[in-house]
């Protein structure tokens, strides 16, 4: 074969080569955007949980919550005959 040929399967070959590098590539990245899209949506679902979870917190350490909670169980602050006050 002549020089000529040899250099046109070559060329031939290494533009098939990049082709399917490219579309390999395209995949790729089509991949790594939808795995990105559903941890967005994963972040999103978990500052939803997240600001529910300290909206109760703070509910239930309401100090208004905690007096009304004590009072149905029959609590009440101490008299001050009640009250020991250590030395230091």
């Amino acid at each position: 074969m002549k020089k000529e040929s040899w250099f046109l399967i070559i060329l031939i070959f290494s533009g098939l080569l990049l082709g399917f590098f490219k579309i390999w590539l395209s995949i790729s990245i089509a991949d790594l955007a939808y795995q990105s899209s559903k941890l967005e949506k994963k972040v999103l679902v978990a500052q939803e949980k997240q600001a529910k979870l300290l909206a109760e917190k703070e509910y239930l350490l309401s100090p208004l919550r905690l007096k009304e909670e004590a009072e149905k169980l029959g609590l009440r602050p101490p008299q001050e005959k009640e009250v020991r006050v250590l030395a230091k």
